[in-house]
């Protein structure tokens, strides 16, 4: 019979791989597992001296402050009902660093690792369950090809930009797990699973920016952690680069149609109407000068996608209107709510937690996924949808536990 602790111990694990899941799910599902992981934390969490280990980890009040920034947000939101909205989003920040931060000492250092290297691959099963649901459901094609594309595409059910962050995650611990030859469940399954991910990242964000980033990232860090030893390594890094290279450029890409469109400077609203990037030079064009008119402390958090849709209908941008395009752009996103301050509290965010754990070497994997989000952000409010806010809350704040305790390599 299994021990109280082992009971413990498990059923967290699978409780938080759930959790993981859902989010390719309704939010509601999403909520339901967030509310069932901290009730769970809750009774058989690391309450003793719990308050001391928050403390003692910058990435819960890093996070929390954009809980705090919402919050504030109230005050000078005329559309509360939208400002209270996101505020409960955002309260993710907050409740699930601390909550993975007192789950942690129960599910283990392996085992968090175990389920965040996993999770990437459920969740592709996940997406493709669901796109043949929707294929038998709703699919009309008349050829293979379009076929192929269609679960190709299948990412699409929550948002590429998202799916990489995902994917990104699990092909971060298994790149730096594999280099320290540290299995974390075997050298051949952990093998097998890097592959897998680095081909389903290939599929699957095919002509993305953000594989572009992960492929960049991947490489520069590591050159940076290994470069005393770069010669033992030399064909990881010339493999990996050329598998992804060739994916993007062998895979059929049909939709590549939608991103031929008008990409002139001159912000021609009707001539764009595509959300790839002359989409979002329109879009960005629009949110600069919603910006411009409440610059210092912005419109509140409950008014400022409302009135840049107000923009969208003054400038005749009737794609905006039509689809309520949001600005595509977290940084711009923040500036329209909450001005100078909202963009000062964003950009310090990196900068807190790095400096904290700068003077440890496992740090790199945190690195890598926060250079990894900063980038995504640049083309898509990340922080704005539920799925981003609790991918960037529960896998930085599990990063950040991991370099912790990871040994000095």
């Amino acid at each position: 019979m299994l021990k109280t602790d082992s009971i413990k111990h498990y059923t967290m694990a699978v409780i938080f791989t759930m959790l993981w899941l859902s989010m390719g799910l309704k939010e509601s599902i999403n909520s339901a597992f967030n509310i069932l992981f901290i009730l769970t934390v809750i009774f058989w969490g690391q309450r003793q001296n719990a308050w001391e280990n928050i403390k003692r980890e910058p990435v819960v009040f890093a996070l929390g402050s954009w809980t705090l920034l919402y919050l504030l947000g109230l005050l000078y939101s005329e559309n509360m009902a939208d400002a209270q909205r996101r505020l409960m989003i955002k309260s993710m920040f907050l409740l699930m660093p601390i909550a993975l931060v007192v789950a942690y000492p129960t599910i283990g250092q392996r085992r968090l690792k175990q389920v965040l290297l996993l999770a990437p691959s459920l969740f592709a099963l996940l997406c493709l369950i669901r796109a043949s649901l929707r294929f038998f459901g709703e699919g009309d094609f008349q050829y293979d090809t379009a076929v192929f594309m269609y679960y190709r595409l299948s990412a699409w059910i929550m948002h590429p930009n998202y799916m990489m962050l995902v994917i990104g995650s699990g092909v971060i611990i298994a790149w730096w797990e594999r280099i320290n030859n540290r299995p974390i469940f075997t050298k051949t399954a952990d093998e097998g699973l890097w592959w897998f991910l680095l081909i389903f990242s290939g599929i699957f964000l095919q002509a993305r920016t953000g594989f572009v980033i992960l492929i960049a990232l991947l490489t520069i860090a590591a050159i940076w952690r290994l470069h005393a030893t770069l010669k033992s390594y030399w064909k990881s890094f010339i493999i990996y680069p050329l598998v992804a290279l060739t994916l993007v450029f062998s895979l059929p890409n049909e939709f590549g149609k939608r991103y031929l469109v008008n990409v002139s400077t001159e912000f021609i609203p009707d001539d764009n109407k595509d959300t790839s990037l002359s989409g979002r030079l329109v879009i960005w064009n629009m949110c600069l000068k919603c910006w411009k008119e409440a610059l210092v402390f912005g419109h509140g958090s409950g008014d400022a996608v409302w009135r840049l849709h107000e923009i969208y209908k003054e400038n005749d941008f009737y794609s905006g209107i039509k689809d309520k395009y949001n600005c595509h752009n977290q940084y711009l996103e923040t500036a329209i709510a909450f001005g100078l301050p909202g963009l000062l509290v964003i950009l310090l965010l990196p900068l807190s937690i790095l400096v904290y754990y700068r003077k440890n070497a496992a740090v790199m994997p945190l690195v890598i996924f926060v250079a990894l989000v900063y980038g995504s952000m640049f083309f898509e409010s990340i922080l704005e949808r539920h799925k981003g806010v609790m991918i960037v809350a529960v896998v930085g704040t599990a990063l950040a536990l991991l370099s912790k305790e990871d040994r000095e390599i």
